[in-house]
């Protein structure tokens, strides 16, 4: 089989040879004679005549908001000086292919020409209005607009008050309403440190249980690599010689899992080490009681190493939404309602491209009142923001719930983790504190803070980072140096992953055969063929494994031993007691087997306990890692207690009104806000819980590991997604909806950790798989107890959940638990709970009778 790239890397730019500009290319931009300048009628108004000409002008273009108007000119003006023409066309350069260039450039200098009363398509009127009204073509005015907005510049003063995130209200939704606000001329809102502390902690806990699903559970990693295979594009080069094999189906599917293998590995360590440093980080701020902006501010000033502790989290979140968005792109151009629209294509530098199809657009137009056009454009024509896609996805799939079928489970899971980590970025990157932070970055490094920058932001030794020779091309506020620093040693570590000897080849090979020439392997039972793939399961892992671990620690910084193993998460091969193993776990249902057949009782060896994110000693009383209630306390105790201590279980709320000015076309919700107190919460979660029948039944099924099931436990164990939920709920759990198939779960208590699970699509329906076990032995009927998204084991692992800790209540009536030990928390009457992009759903809530 032909060796693949030394490195694939999905990125939507093409080669540096094609598009990037080079020195010369910036030069000759700089020489590029401005359109003149028109004189702005605004510019000799008051203040007052200025606001009235920007609202008509918002009226007659049909623009979101006189703010957007007024954005509209700045851009235009800015791009029409030396200065502004010059960068636009280096960044223009940086963004299109080759050979669409020309053809851009034509129409962005084309004269602006009145479409009045023709028909038109999207926001296509709006464009003309402005444009013509500017001086401008249509073009021209739509490539201004997205080049100051990716690099924010030009954009007017914001003065309207900045939107809250409501009560259960979804990521999307956030983000959706957030980016109108911001269109609108709102401020960007401050952080909510809870909130993304909560977003690090979950998603953290979620990175390193699906680390450990893939050791241990062939049968999910599998399904993982086929599925990220179906969206993966081979380099040009390597499907030429796949042809001319005798096997050309075979190579070909086992070159994709290889580069599907690859991908996968690369990003999950990426995601490791932005959300466990981000983790230990906001925890280590909390356990000192620095939870506002102005605190960590202030102490960020005064200490260096928390400055520069923040600023690496900052790029590396950055960078971590860049690969996301990019993934999110590959596999919405691969789904077969839109994969017709798009070229996909892989060069020889690894470089994934994804153009317009124009052949078969000119031939297949796009039909009104789909969502094909937005998500063909968002993957090969991007822009600046995240929450400028959603914003339009969300639009489209409000006025037609339909087009949600053209997206599959796997879409669906991946558009949940992009809001996650793009939740996390907007929130600290975008913020004031983000810009203030950028701001400190670019300052001179005084001689003392060297050591530090280098220990907090690049976590290698220095001497082994390799530049990356792809150019990024921004002007937009940045991290400066630790900007740089971090793309090399991300690039570092991606030409490790992408070595052409990092592949579990035996693996690949034996479960593409499987897969596409399954007599190979007859007459061999299902239950052979599957005992057929362990060993090189496991024995690929255990190379890869230790091939990993000696080049992270080869790339450790001097006095920092096990470092970049540490971030990236990876598993130690020589850890025999530790090491999770899928044979392990066959080894282990033999052992039960054994053990039911002669009629004894297994035992299973006590586990090492894990060590808390961030052990750093707590100067308060915060504890981060799986606390639960004191020994003795109940649910019924722990909240009669609390009742008694804090009076009246009614939560009060407080409304206040803000002026917002007076503004046309405001369709954001800027003039009223709803400000809830902040719910006292016990420390830590009670040790038992006593449920109503159907409740106590549910978590039964999720928890319950007993072997002896009959042969209906698997029908028997399904839980429906939303008695889960209800469930949750019913306990005290806030259920956090992101998007996608994302959800996460708010625990009722200071110290308990909040967790994260995808919701199974498009059947909402947890299965035995998915709950708790799978059965490698369709024949033993063998109960095991793997992680990952097998929702019973991570609640028990998380907050020490068992079958006795949820008793049966006697008596069905009455308050629910979640009213006894969350009394300031409870809404009145209903409470609006957005579901994935807009659509609400009323979910009645009970108020506490105390």
């Amino acid at each position: 089989m032909p060796a693949p790239a030394k490195r694939i890397v999905v990125k939507r730019k093409p080669p540096k040879t094609a598009s990037t500009p080079s020195a010369s290319t910036r030069a000759a931009a700089r020489r590029t004679p401005a359109l003149p300048t028109p004189p702005s009628i605004s510019d000799s108004l008051s203040p007052e005549a200025r606001a009235q000409l920007h609202k008509d002008r918002a009226k007659r273009w049909e623009a979101p908001s006189p703010w957007a108007a007024e954005w509209f000119e700045n851009a235009v003006r800015f791009c029409q000086t030396a200065e502004g023409r010059a960068k636009f066309e280096i960044w223009l350069r940086s963004q299109t292919p080759a050979e669409e260039l020309p053809d851009i450039l034509k129409a962005v200098n084309g004269p602006p020409v009145n479409r009045k009363g023709m028909s038109y398509h999207g926001n296509a009127q709006m464009w003309n209005s402005a444009a013509y009204e500017l001086g401008v073509s249509d073009e021209a005015l739509k490539q201004f607009h997205n080049f100051t907005a990716a690099n924010n510049l030009c954009s007017p003063p914001r003065t309207l008050p900045a939107v809250k995130r409501r009560r259960g209200e979804s990521s999307t939704d956030y983000l959706t309403r957030m980016h109108g606000s911001l269109l609108q001329g709102c401020k960007m809102p401050d952080i909510d440190w809870k909130d993304i502390r909560n977003i690090a902690i979950a998603q953290y806990d979620d990175t390193r249980a699906t680390i450990e699903a893939w050791h241990q559970d062939m049968d999910l990693y599998n399904a993982v690599i086929k599925t990220r295979a179906r969206t993966t594009v081979a380099v040009t080069s390597v499907l030429e010689m796949v042809k001319r094999s005798p096997f050309p189906e075979r190579l070909l599917e086992m070159q994709l899992r290889t580069d599907a293998y690859r991908s996968c590995l690369f990003l999950i360590h990426l995601a490791h080490a932005v959300w466990s440093r981000a983790a230990e980080c906001l925890e280590d701020l909390a356990s000192r009681g620095l939870v506002t902006t102005s605190a960590i501010e202030r102490e960020y000033r005064k200490d260096p190493r928390l400055k520069w502790r923040l600023i690496s989290i900052g790029q590396l979140s950055k960078v971590y939404t860049q690969k996301t968005s990019a993934r999110l792109s590959t596999i919405f151009a691969r789904l077969p309602a839109f994969r017709n629209y798009i070229k996909s294509f892989r060069t020889d530098d690894g470089l994934l491209h994804l153009e317009l199809n124009r052949a078969y657009i000119a031939a297949h137009p796009f039909q009104p009142n789909t969502i094909d056009e937005h998500i063909v454009y968002m993957c090969t024509k991007p822009t600046s923001s995240f929450h400028a896609y959603f914003q339009e996805m969300t639009n489209c799939l409000t006025k037609n719930p339909k087009e949600a079928e053209k997206f599959d489970s796997n879409a669906w899971d991946e558009i949940g983790t992009s809001c996650d980590i793009n939740s996390f970025t907007v929130a600290f990157n975008h913020s004031s504190f983000g810009q203030a932070l950028m701001d400190c970055a670019n300052e001179p490094i005084p001689p003392g803070e060297q050591k530090i920058f280098m220990e907090e932001v690049c976590f290698f030794n220095p001497a082994v980072l390799e530049a990356e020779d792809f150019e990024h091309v921004s002007f937009a506020k940045s991290y400066g140096r630790a900007e740089k620093v971090t793309f090399d040693l991300i690039n570092t570590w991606s030409n490790e992953i992408y070595d052409h000897e990092m592949q579990p080849a035996e693996f690949i090979q034996m479960s593409v055969i499987q897969d596409l020439e399954p007599h190979v392997f007859d007459p061999m039972p299902p239950e052979a063929r599957h005992v057929v793939l362990v060993p090189p399961f496991d024995k690929g892992w255990m190379v890869i494994d230790i091939m990993l671990w000696s080049k992270a620690k080869a790339m450790d910084p001097p006095g920092c031993p096990g470092l970049v193993a540490k971030t990236f998460g990876l598993i130690d091969p020589d850890d025999v007691d530790n090491r999770p193993m899928y044979s392990k776990i066959i080894i282990k249902d033999i052992d039960r087997l054994d053990a039911k057949i002669r009629g004894k009782e297994y035992v299973e060896k006590p586990k090492v306990e894990e060590p808390e994110v961030n052990p750093v000693p707590r100067k308060r009383q915060y504890q981060p890692s799986f606390p639960v209630a004191g020994p003795g306390e109940s649910a019924a105790e722990s909240g009669h207690a609390y009742v008694s201590s804090n009076g009246d279980s009614a939560k009060e709320k407080v409304k206040t009104r803000k002026e917002a000015g007076e503004t046309e076309n405001l369709e954001v919700e800027v003039d009223e806000e709803e400000e809830e107190e902040e719910a006292e919460l016990p420390d830590a979660l009670p040790l038992d819980f006593k449920l109503p029948k159907k409740v106590w039944k549910m978590f039964t099924r999720l928890l319950d590991r007993d072997e002896n099931s009959d042969d209906n436990s698997q029908k028997k164990g399904q839980v429906r997604w939303g008695d889960f939920e209800k469930g949750m709920r019913r306990v005290g759990f806030d259920v956090i909806q992101t998007a996608g198939s994302s959800v996460r779960f708010d625990p009722p208590a200071k110290n308990a950790r909040p967790i994260t699970f995808h919701r199974p699509h498009p059947d909402s329906l947890l299965t035995p798989h998915l709950l708790k076990w799978q059965v490698p032995f369709p024949s033993l009927k063998v109960i095991n107890d793997l992680p990952r998204d097998r929702v019973g084991a991570r609640l028990q692992r998380t907050y020490g959940w068992t079958t006795k800790t949820f008793q049966r209540k006697e008596d069905e009536e009455g308050p629910s638990v979640a009213e006894y030990w969350r009394p300031m928390s409870i809404i009145s009457s209903s409470s609006r709970v957005p579901s994935i992009f807009g659509k609400i759903i009323v979910v009645n809530v009970q108020t506490s009778s105390s």
